[in-house]
């Protein structure tokens, strides 16, 4: 039986805390996400850094 490599990686647990954010540009939010598993603690300023480091965790995963 062939079965096909799952491209979902273990689950992960995330903090995310917003502490505040532009009601007139929803592009700016100001928070930390922590990494549960591994403890460490990432500040973002905008939807897309949030989001770039998200994506990082991912890359990062892939590589090992």
């Amino acid at each position: 039986m062939n079965r096909k490599k799952s491209s979902y990686s273990t689950s992960e647990s995330y903090i995310l805390r917003i502490y505040r954010r532009n009601t007139h540009d929803p592009q700016e939010l100001v928070g930390t996400i922590e990494e549960v598993m591994e403890g460490r603690i990432r500040s973002f300023n905008t939807q897309q850094s949030l989001l770039e480091q998200l994506l990082q965790n991912e890359y990062k995963r892939n590589e090992q």
